[in-house]
Parts: structure tokens; C-alpha cells; sequence
């Protein structure tokens, strides 16, 4: 049987693309180099633990929201504004200090990007967040904590130490969509990322365990070998693995691709994430909020811990690191990471918390074909670099996460690549 389309990568973005190819009458085949599909989105087996992304944004206009609904699925809220930010005693903020904490949340964004614009070059975030604090009146101790937690989130949103991390790129509008006049919301699918990656997966020609070591492309009939050393040919390939793993040179390009695509790649990194996620007897713990920030005298290495109990009835706790202390994290045992995420989750008990009866440690970083959690723009880099690594080379496209400038490095920024991708090949083929 003939194929249209190769797609190099069995994530998110190539299930997309694949999907709605599959649908116009295409015949496609994803070739995926791992034993499972779905990269990044990743459930464990064992404990239906998200090691990956869990959350659905922009819900109910996600671009998936439609497809995902009439399949079945069924979706919880999740509340970013039921956050509970606890002191460095244990202890939960008044109403009051919550108040505040808001007030100089908003106060240290707008002093942010003041800075930021007043500048003649990009700076890391850290540099422009040192720039605002030198000029600041002198802060009180938990002000300057609040401070060191939202920085400490900022590194969340990109896996990069933030003084690598451009603050032009992270403050970058995205310009797809303006739905400030809709009511939207972040959801989780109830049981999980896996059964949204199997109904995208449904009925798709999915070759499990078969990296692609070559991509022939500079032809009118692109062509792909296998590490085995088969050759699949069709009309166009799709590359949607990691740019973590194309900077490994697992894939290897033939002809070399042009500088502007072989810039982009090189110029991007990949962030660290770390997350361990612990599961106890019972709730020893407030249950309500759906998220805990913790404050700390230094830069907390777990800024966030996502409670559970709310979004899914299950009495555990996920930490979550990124940044520098993911970077140290990556070189610990998981028995130190453990012990670390349960001092962590200490803090937010309300009696000393036992020892878990399951835990799930998870380094985005480590993986051979991923090499990373999310891209991210280090500072000096242009972000338009992501659209240069989007524009289709006739017969050659890139997507997923790093491949856009609409909601990159996320989930939907992925989605929105592969449904791109398609889009374009089928105004070509």
C-alpha cells in the first residue's frame, strides 16, 4: 500500500496530524522510536500516575475540546486561583496575607516587563528580576520569599535556569487566539492523559520500538531509514520528535537541512523537569486546595506541590522541580529525591506524614529519545526562531511544541503544530 505521509514521532503533535490526515483519506504512518506513543504525555502503568502534561487548557475552546467530547471522555475543573501558599512554618496564609501576596504578584509582573521594555537588549529573567529588586524598597522577609516563589514558578513555565531563560520570550503575546471574551477553563480528563492519547491513536498505522536513523527529504519523494536498516518511502515526512533529541543527532538528515532550520534547532534548549509523586494512606493534609505553594528562606526547590485529592479522590501529592534544582535533582537517587519531596510535603501536614505506600519519580531529561521537558528560548535568541523551524521545506515539516509560536512549549502549543502540519500538507498533496 502506498503512504502519503511519514510522520517521525508518536507524540501528541504526530497523533494530531496523523488523525486528521487519516480522516481527509491520507494514508499515514507514524514511526515512533519508544515502545509507547505519546512522548511526553506519559501514564505509569502501575499507579495511573501523569508523568507528564495532565492539564487541558483553554477548555472548552481547546482544539481538541470537540473530538475529545464526542469520543466520551468526561473532564474535571482544575483551579489555579485554589492555591494555598503556606509559610516557611507550615502554616497556610491568612485571607489577608493571600490578598497581598496577590497584590505583589501583580506589582513584581508589571515592574517585570517596565524593566524589560526599558532595556536595548534581551536579559535572562533573572537579570531583569535583579534589576527590578536593586531598585525596590527594601522588602520584608516574607515579601522577599513570596518574591523567590513566584521566580521559582517562572522556571516551571520554561525547565530553564532563569538565567538562561529570555524574559522576551516568556513575556512574547500569542497572537492565535483572543478569547479574554470567553469563559475558559483548565480541566483533566477523568482517567487520565492515556485515554486521550488512545482515541487519537485509534485506528492509526502506529510502528512502536522503529527509530528513524535517516530522512532523505530533498526529493519529490522523501524517504525515511529505520535503525534497522528498512526504507519507507511517501509523499512527505513529518518530524515531530523533540529538538532535545534532533541536537542529540538521532535523526539524521540527507541533505544537510538549510542553516535557518539548523540554527533553530541548535539554538533552542531544552528545560529540566523532575516530579515525584508519593501516595499515602489517607489525606493528612488540607483537602480543598488544588495546588500548595510553599515558601521557603531560600529559593524553594519545590515550589509547587499539586494536591490530587480535589481533581480525583486520591489521597497524593505530586512535587514538581524544574530549573537548577531539577538539574541537581536529575544526579540523586530516587530514594534521596523521595525523601527530599516528602520533607516537601511535610510542611503541609497537619500530623507527621507516614511512609508512602507508592511513589513514581520522573526525570524529563534523561529519556534517549527526549532529552528534556519542554524547549524554551535562552536569552539572546530571537523567538520568532520557533516560526523559522515551523516554515514548511516543501516536502519536509517540523511541529510540536518547539515548532510554533502559539502556546509553545506546552500541550496545545503541540496540538496546534500538528493540526498546522496537516493543514498545510493537504493544500500540497
Amino acid at each position: 500500500m502506498k503512504t502519503d505521509v511519514i510522520i517521525v514521532g508518536g507524540g501528541i503533535a504526530g497523533l494530531v496530524c496523523a488523525r486528521q490526515l487519516s480522516q481527509a483519506g491520507y494514508t499515514v504512518v507514524i514511526f515512533e522510536a519508544s515502545p509507547h506513543f505519546g512522548g511526553r504525555i506519559a501514564t505509569d502503568e502501575k499507579s495511573h500516575t501523569e508523568r507528564g502534561a495532565r492539564v487541558l487548557h483553554d477548555w472548552p475552546t481547546h482544539p481538541l475540546h470537540s473530538f475529545l467530547v464526542e469520543a466520551g471522555l468526561q473532564f474535571t475543573q482544575v483551579d489555579y486561583e485554589r492555591t494555598e501558599i503556606v509559610d516557611t512554618h507550615g502554616n497556610p496564609l491568612s485571607d489577608l496575607e493571600q490578598d497581598s501576596v496577590n497584590e505583589l504578584a501583580l506589582e513584581f509582573a508589571g515592574a517585570l516587563q517596565e524593566t524589560a521594555e526599558e532595556q536595548p537588549q534581551d536579559l535572562s529573567v533573572m537579570d531583569v528580576a535583579d534589576h527590578v529588586l536593586s531598585q525596590a524598597e527594601e522588602l520584608t522577609s516574607t515579601e522577599r520569599q513570596v518574591i523567590d516563589w513566584l521566580l521559582s514558578c517562572r522556571e516551571l513555565e520554561t525547565g530553564l535556569n532563569l538565567h538562561q531563560a529570555s524574559y522576551q520570550a516568556l513575556s512574547a503575546p500569542d497572537d492565535l487566539l483572543n478569547n479574554d471574551h470567553l469563559e475558559t477553563q483548565d480541566v483533566i480528563p477523568v482517567g487520565g492523559m492515556q485515554p486521550v492519547l488512545s482515541h487519537l491513536a485509534r485506528g492509526l498505522d502506529i510502528r512502536l520500538s522503529t527509530p528513524i536513523a535517516t530522512v532523505h527529504w530533498n526529493t519529490e519523494k522523501p524517504s525515511v531509514i529505520t535503525s534497522s536498516g528498512m526504507q519507507h518511502s511517501a509523499h512527505a515526512v513529518v518530524i515531530t520528535v523533540p529538538v532535545g533529541a534532533l541536537q542529540n543527532n538521532t535523526v539524521e538528515f540527507s541533505p544537510c537541512l538549510p542553516a535557518p532550520y539548523q540554527d533553530a534547532i541548535e539554538s533552542l534548549k531544552m528545560g529540566a523537569e523532575v516530579r515525584v509523586t508519593l501516595d499515602y494512606p489517607d489525606v493528612q493534609w488540607h483537602e480543598k486546595p488544588h495546588f500548595f505553594g510553599l515558601l521557603s528562606t531560600d529559593k524553594p526547590a519545590f515550589p509547587q506541590l499539586i494536591n490530587h485529592w480535589p481533581t480525583e479522590h486520591l489521597p497524593r501529592l505530586t512535587a514538581v522541580a524544574a530549573g537548577r534544582h531539577a538539574e541537581l535533582f536529575m544526579k540523586m537517587t530516587d530514594d534521596d529525591l523521595i525523601a527530599h519531596a516528602q520533607k516537601a510535603m511535610q510542611t503541609i501536614s497537619q500530623s507527621p506524614l507516614p511512609t508512602p505506600a507508592g511513589a513514581v519519580v520522573t526525570r524529563w531529561g534523561q529519556p534517549p529519545y527526549i532529552n528534556g521537558s519542554i524547549s524554551a528560548v535562552p536569552v539572546g535568541v530571537d523567538p520568532m526562531v520557533r516560526a523559522r523551524l515551523a516554515a514548511p521545506l516543501e516536502r519536509l515539516i517540523f511541529a510540536g511544541e518547539a515548532a510554533t509560536m502559539h502556546h509553545p512549549g506546552t500541550l496545545e502549543g503541540a496540538v496546534y503544530s500538528g493540526i498546522a502540519a496537516a493543514t498545510y500538507l493537504e493544500r500540497l498533496l
